[in-house]
Formats: C-alpha cells, sequence, structure tokens
C-alpha cells in the first residue's frame, strides 16, 4: 500500500523540522511502555503508532535526501 506523502513540496529546514518532530514523538511512544496501561489493547495501538511513526519518518528522511 503507497502512502501519498504530504511533504513533498517542503523546504529542507522544514523537512529537518519535520523529522525531529517525528523524532521526538516515537521517543515519546517508545518510552510510553514505562508509564503506560498495561493491557493487551493499550500495547497494541501503541505498537501500531510506533510502527507508523517509523515509516513516516523513514518517508521524511528519504524526501531530506531528495530535496
Amino acid at each position: 500500500m503507497q502512502h501519498q506523502n504530504a511533504f513533498s513540496g517542503d523546504s529542507p529546514a522544514a523537512a529537518t523540522s519535520r523529522t525531529a518532530q517525528l523524532q521526538t514523538a516515537l521517543r515519546q511512544a517508545i518510552l510510553l511502555r514505562e508509564t503506560g496501561p498495561k493491557s493487551a489493547a493499550w500495547h497494541r495501538a501503541r505498537m501500531q503508532t510506533i510502527w507508523r511513526l517509523h515509516r513516516l519518518l523513514e518517508a521524511a528522511r528519504r524526501n531530506e535526501l531528495d530535496a
């Protein structure tokens, strides 16, 4: 499944800022393991979020290289 990239027209500075934002969000989602609820449903949603952020971060990094 291909995701449409909304950031392809961003300037290099905006792309770097986007990458930093995604890195921060990913780090926070990973750290929630220690403080978040322990239910299976919550863990599943957290893992889906981590993978979604990881895919977005990879796309943002590819855009930085293309710019």
